[in-house]
C-alpha cells in the first residue's frame, strides 16, 4: 500500500494522498457507509477506526486529519499537502463560496464519560 498508494483508492483520492503525503507511515482505507480505518507506523503505533453516522463522506477526510493531528501522528508539513481535505470549502449552486466544513473532534481517554 505504501509503495503504490494509487492502487489503494485511485489517483487523486484522499486515501491515496494521505499515504503519499506521509511516505506510507500513515495508511488509511475507506469502507462502506462512512467507515474509515487508519494504521500509523512509528514509535507510537496506532490503529484508528471511525464511522460517520449518516454514512456520508463529506466530513470524513477532515475528521481523519483532525484525529491524526490531535494524536500527534501528522506533522504540519504533512497536513499542508492535504489542506484542501482538512477544511474543504462549500459552494452554492452559482459557484460562490458560502462556507467550509470544519472538523470538530473532541477526543477523550478510554473510560472517561463522554
Amino acid at each position: 500500500m505504501a509503495a503504490a498508494p494509487e492502487m489503494v483508492a485511485g489517483p487523486g483520492r484522499f486515501t491515496t494522498r494521505l499515504i503519499a503525503a506521509t511516505g506510507g507511515r500513515v495508511v488509511g482505507k475507506e469502507g462502506a457507509e462512512g467507515f474509515y480505518g487508519v494504521a500509523v507506523r512509528g514509535p507510537v503505533a496506532l490503529g484508528i477506526a471511525l464511522k460517520v453516522a449518516d454514512g456520508g463522506e463529506r466530513c470524513r477526510d477532515g475528521v481523519v486529519l483532525d484525529v491524526l493531528l490531535q494524536l500527534g501522528s501528522l506533522s504540519g508539513a504533512e497536513l499542508s499537502g492535504l489542506a484542501e481535505s482538512y477544511r474543504p470549502p462549500l459552494y452554492n449552486h452559482r459557484g460562490l463560496r458560502t462556507g467550509e466544513i470544519v472538523p470538530d473532534v473532541d477526543l477523550s481517554e478510554a473510560g472517561e464519560d463522554v
